[in-house]
């Protein structure tokens, strides 16, 4: 009898701690899903940093010469500065230096005509170095495919300043990043040079 007793007394402490490990084990799951849950919404997601894309809507070579929106550069500073006003570019004066300002490649740029011939154009917008090198790459991109000419790069990579060189049939394209500090090239920004000669 007392045998009985002992066995239906110890199945019921079996019973009693099965089914309290049985509760623990729910517990548990129940704080791993909270966790789980808790750390994905506390997760961080990365943002994504969408392609650098040129627009270029105008030919890069006309009658045999690269040109800056459509128009030659070989021509004269007065004719090239008549026809670049055309295109909606408008005086402004800046440190004692007339720029034209207007829309080029998708953005606001500034140009002046060079004396020599040839266009140059400097985009109003400052970047960060790595935002510099890619657009730089990304023009580079656009005008070897928009004229099928060859690329070099120069110095691309450097804090100071680099970029590319396309020699196309009707002449060169130089796109290039430069400091804003061009004494001690500390400064945290870059601007971008698009030129055009012959």
């Amino acid at each position: 009898m007392k045998r009985l007793l002992f066995i239906a007394a110890l199945a019921l402490m079996m019973g009693a701690a099965q089914e309290s490990m049985a509760q623990q084990r729910k517990t548990t799951v129940r704080k791993s899903a909270v966790k789980r849950t808790t750390a994905s919404k506390n997760a961080v997601k990365k943002a994504v940093t969408p392609p650098v894309t040129i627009t270029i809507d105008d030919p890069v070579i006309v009658d045999g010469c690269v040109a800056f929106l459509g128009i030659p550069v070989n021509q004269s500073p007065d004719d090239i500065e008549k026809q670049v006003k055309a295109k909606g570019f408008v005086d402004k004066m800046e440190y004692g230096f007339n720029w034209l300002v207007g829309t080029a490649f998708g953005t606001q740029m500034k140009m002046f005509v060079e004396a020599e011939g040839g266009v140059t154009a400097r985009e109003v917008k400052a970047y960060t170095f790595s935002q510099a090198k890619n657009r730089v790459n990304a023009y580079k991109k656009a005008f070897v495919q928009a004229t099928g000419g060859k690329s070099s790069d120069d110095c691309m990579g450097c804090q100071d300043g680099g970029g590319t060189t396309i020699e196309t049939v009707g002449g060169t394209i130089e796109i290039r990043y430069y400091n804003q500090d061009e004494v001690n090239f500390e400064s945290k920004y870059y601007d971008i040079v698009v030129s055009f000669s012959k």
